[in-house]
């Protein structure tokens, strides 16, 4: 019989010990360089050196290796190293692992054209929200988080629809490790985010009200999967001049219709892949059977994730009706009752509909 205790696999025995002989001393300066210079572009190596308290000579070679690899790379006129496509190769392959940030972009883009504001994408990353896709307004003044910047869940839109799934527990360990005041509005005690929490939960979108920058508002919902759970959260930006209080209703009905509808599009595109099925057939008339199937089983996973109205479900799977809506997911109901091999389909899915 197998041990219960069998680690996984592609980790060693020791990979829960944490002490220092786990850890490649090398590896991790040239880490903290990379991080560094990522931070703030066009450093001389003096500025570098200074910076990471290295010598001159220790950091070069770190430079000097990553450069090998793209990952930097230095501007021989000015003497300043950079951020090189190498990192940028590397960074994209992390968006690979899920569909989201594609399906996402257009509505992105719709959102910010209809409230005239930036509309964002991010997901959680350690205690901060993790920028995945953004889409500018082109107003003059406006708010800029590029893909892969951190800003902390107490303070941001996003980050409040995040936390909304912590656990008591988890949110007492989050709130000990310190949040920091960056305005006179920011919650950061225990009893301020719970009431906070209660109201994003109440009304199905979260505001940052000037509690990260003042003069700049913010308003976020939910992207849940299978499980009803927040995997990610939509968000427009833009200053209180022009996101103003008598605005937060027109421009709360915007993100939240929004982030169902990119929620309905990421799950047609999951079923899709999975299924090994083009998505223009899935929204095609076609009366294939393993095409139908498929559509039943995206309106079912709509139905079940999201608080969309049957009818708008329906317009986005294939341009269907409500009763359709309502057959299909009647039909995916009974045959998981029935067939073991679609149940099977049912759980796997549910599992890939999840981000990790």
């Amino acid at each position: 019989m197998r041990s219960k205790n069998i680690r996984s696999l592609g980790r060693p025995r020791a990979f829960n010990d944490k002490i220092e002989q786990n850890t490649v001393k090398s590896l991790d300066r040239a880490l903290t360089v990379l991080t560094t210079l990522s931070k703030n572009q066009n450093k001389t190596l003096t500025d570098l050196s200074k910076e990471l308290r290295e010598s001159p000579s220790t950091v070069y070679r770190i430079l000097s290796t990553m450069a090998l690899h793209k990952i930097v790379e230095c501007d021989d006129r000015l003497q300043t190293w950079n951020i090189g496509p190498g990192s940028f190769q590397i960074g994209s392959s992390f968006l690979r692992r899920t569909s989201l940030v594609e399906t996402s972009r257009p509505f992105l883009r719709n959102l910010m054209e209809e409230t005239g504001e930036t509309a964002n994408l991010g997901i959680e990353n350690n205690g901060n929200v993790l920028f995945l896709s953004q889409v500018e307004t082109h107003a003059p003044i406006r708010a800029f988080f590029p893909p892969g910047t951190l800003s902390p869940l107490h303070a941001s839109g996003i980050g409040k629809v995040l936390l909304t799934q912590y656990t008591l527990p988890k949110l007492e360990k989050f709130i000990k490790s310190g949040l920091e005041p960056f305005t006179q509005y920011t919650n950061s005690t225990l009893e301020l985010i719970q009431g906070d929490m209660a109201i994003t939960l109440e009304r199905g979108y979260a505001i940052d009200d000037q509690e990260r920058n003042i003069g700049m508002r913010c308003i976020a919902a939910p992207i849940k999967n299978a499980f009803g759970e927040v995997i990610a959260g939509i968000s427009v930006s833009g200053p209180t001049s022009r996101v103003a209080s008598d605005q937060i209703a027109e421009f709360s009905r915007s993100v939240v219709n929004t982030a169902r509808e990119v929620s309905i599009e990421y799950i047609q595109k999951v079923v899709c892949d999975y299924f090994d099925l083009p998505i223009e057939l899935m929204k095609s008339k076609t009366r294939k059977r393993e095409v139908v199937q498929a559509r039943q089983i995206a309106m079912y996973f709509s139905k079940k994730m999201t608080k969309s109205s049957l009818a708008n479900i329906g317009m986005h799977c294939g341009g269907k009706d409500h009763a359709t809506v309502l057959h299909a997911c009647r039909t995916v109901n009974n045959l998981s009752e029935t067939d073991k091999n679609f149940r099977a389909y049912l759980a796997d899915l549910e599992k890939k509909l999840s981000i990790q």
